[in-house]
């Protein structure tokens, strides 16, 4: 049986800085599924900044893309450096997926001490990454193309 897990990934919203009453936001979701489909990506991804999507990337090319006005923004992000990003997101994404396939089908105790040691990691990674990058990374984004998000 397919199982289908959707999740609004742990590093939202980020907010850059509170100017005329706006706070920007930077949000990742996230959709992936435990089979194969030759329709479906098994992971699909889209990034998000004040509800805006700059990029989509999927399993099935491996590749972050850039999507408009984003794309046309120079030197904005180095697609290579955050498609590696994104397929290390896959990567862990997956395996969480398949973590909590084992939970459900084995119910036992050892595979539920071993999900909650990862997901603990998970959650202090990704508190890291809220409290230090994520601003940084939304600042930098938005000094790029700002006047498209007003």
């Amino acid at each position: 049986m397919p199982f289908l897990l959707a999740l609004l990934c742990l590093l939202s919203p980020a907010a850059s800085q509170e100017s005329k009453n706006r706070v920007d936001s930077l949000r990742y979701y996230y959709a992936g599924k435990s089979e194969f489909s030759e329709v479906f990506p098994r992971l699909q991804g889209t990034g998000y900044i004040n509800d805006r999507p700059f990029f989509y990337y999927d399993s099935t090319n491996h590749k972050a893309e850039p999507l408009k006005p984003w794309c046309e923004a120079e030197g904005m992000v180095n697609w290579e450096k955050e498609t590696q990003f994104q397929k290390e997101r896959e990567n862990l994404f997956m395996e969480t997926l398949g973590d909590i396939l084992d939970y459900y089908n084995d119910n036992n105790d050892p595979a539920a001490q071993n999900t909650q040691e990862k997901w603990n990691e998970y959650a202090n990674n990704a508190k890291k990454y809220l409290e230090e990058e994520c601003p940084d990374t939304l600042r930098k984004y938005l000094s790029y193309n700002p006047s498209s998000l007003d």
